[in-house]
């Protein structure tokens, strides 16, 4: 009994040397290239339906979501026209406020902002005299330990369950 255990913490320790911590150099580049990852997929351009195009609904905005149109009964057409009446029909300025919507993004590269005075894109605040803030990446508790595969960090064992079934993305290592 007495041999297994230090055979098996050996193979433990091997098993980490392998995984080997990151620097801290190559985790800012990993959380940079995920937080890219995810201002891409968040992206969405607001878009107009095909409906909308030919002077039609907004994407359903006019209420009729799970109205039917009628289909030629008398009954269907008179509940039809009462649902209607009913509805506040939307002004010509708020359709056009939804069609041409455009996010901040947009809004701030079509500016043509100048670069010699203080404005969005070159605004800057000086480091922080308090260290960075270290929270749970499932919980938002203060962090125990870190992943050591991609070096997010977790609090307990249940958070760790968590992050390995579908956070850990093995970013780099």
């Amino acid at each position: 009994m007495g041999r297994k255990q230090p055979a098996r913490a050996a193979a433990v320790l091997a098993a980490h040397q392998g995984q080997s911590l990151l620097s801290e150099e190559r985790r800012a580049i990993s959380n940079k290239r995920h937080l890219d990852d995810l201002e891409k997929s968040n992206y969405t351009e607001p878009g107009v339906s095909s409906s909308a195009a030919r002077g039609g609904n907004i994407d359903g905005l006019d209420g009729d979501e799970g109205a039917e149109r009628p289909t030629g009964s008398r009954h269907l057409r008179a509940a039809a026209e009462e649902g209607s009446k009913r509805r506040k029909k939307m002004t010509t300025a708020v359709r056009m406020l939804l069609m041409y919507s455009k996010n901040y993004n947009t809004l701030v590269s079509e500016a043509n902002l100048p670069l010699d005075q203080p404005n969005y894109r070159t605004a800057q605040a000086k480091p922080s005299r308090y260290p960075p803030l270290r929270l749970c990446s499932v919980c938002g508790s203060k962090p125990a330990y870190s992943c050591i595969r991609c070096g997010i960090e977790y609090c307990d064992l249940t958070c760790r369950a968590t992050h390995d079934e579908s956070r850990c993305e093995r970013r780099i290592g």
